[in-house]
């Protein structure tokens, strides 16, 4: 029994140097261990890129629908122009420029026209122009207004 406690008291009781070794062989090995590998760093960016290549494009829809808001405002605005004109007018105007109104949306991605314009009605339309994003959008790359016979289809 004394041999043993003898034994162990003489191992708990290293000198200096060899508990130094110790204790660094100890932290080199946590060193090296903390942070990421260059293999999960990978995972992780390829991850990411799927997430992104899925996310952009429903990002960029929603963005080309809230633009199409800029070609209803032109519209509308051409509109009531055309009535206050007509109030005092025989015949509805045939440009924007008549109206005092600018031949782009507001934001400049739609071209705003008139045509056949008469003393009942117009046919007023916002085209996207090909130097928009807007140009993209398949699904409203140009807006229709007719008005005439009392009868207003958008």
């Amino acid at each position: 029994m004394k041999r043993r406690a003898a034994a162990m008291a003489g191992a708990s009781q290293l000198p200096a140097a060899d508990n130094r070794v110790m204790k660094a062989k100890l932290y080199s090995r946590a060193r090296i261990r903390s942070g990421f590998s260059l293999l999960e760093l990978l995972v992780a960016l390829v991850i990411v890129g799927i997430l992104a290549s899925i996310a952009y494009p429903s990002f960029m829809g929603s963005i080309r629908k809230s633009r199409r808001s800029d070609a209803i405002s032109a519209l509308t605005r051409l509109q009531q122009a055309q009535e206050r004109w007509r109030s005092n007018n025989a015949t509805f105007a045939a440009t924007p420029a008549v109206l005092g109104l600018a031949t782009s949306s507001p934001d400049d991605h739609y071209t705003i026209a008139v045509a056949n314009n008469s003393t009942v009605g117009y046919v007023a339309s916002a085209t996207a122009k090909s130097t928009s994003p807007q140009a993209a959008d398949t699904d409203c790359k140009i807006f229709t207004i007719s008005i005439g016979q009392g009868a207003n289809n958008v």
